[in-house]
């Protein structure tokens, strides 16, 4: 896979994970010239090679790779990723009306969606702390 297809999988899981889901097509330059600094990482430590894979995947992988890299790799590339996808994200006009407005139900209902969020924050930790660990332990210390 070439570096913008690349990109634009990248930035299309991120979009999807912070909640976007319009186009991302005039953004995906932004996001290539950005991340195409950092090189090579998959040579790097192994468990950030692994985050990144996990993250073109999409889906529970991305989310695992996404928490790991909250708790333990707070500086590390999924995590600049991240930060980059949402400040582009937040200089579409469809973002920032999803941003400002306030989720239906108020408080009553926001305390459910709490729980479950961090209910699902804890097992996708856990299932991600094998994962990771191993690659972090046992992967290129380089």
């Amino acid at each position: 896979m070439n570096d913008r297809g690349r990109s634009m999988r990248e930035l299309r899981v991120l979009a999807t994970m912070l909640g976007h889901a319009g186009p991302i097509d005039a953004m995906v330059e932004r996001y290539a010239a950005v991340t195409a600094d950092e090189g090579e990482i998959e040579r790097g430590r192994g468990d950030r090679g692994l985050q990144l894979a996990a993250l073109r995947r999409g889906g529970i992988p991305a989310r695992m790779a996404s928490v790991w890299a909250a708790r333990f790799d707070r500086h590390g590339p999924l995590r600049r990723r991240e930060a980059l996808a949402l400040a582009l994200l937040e200089c579409l006009p469809e973002s920032m009306d999803s941003v400002d407005r306030c989720s239906d139900g108020g408080p009553g209902a926001a305390w459910p969606r709490f729980l479950w969020w961090g209910l699902c924050e804890v097992l996708l930790l856990l299932a991600a702390l094998p994962v990771f660990g191993c690659a972090r332990l046992f992967g290129d210390p380089s």
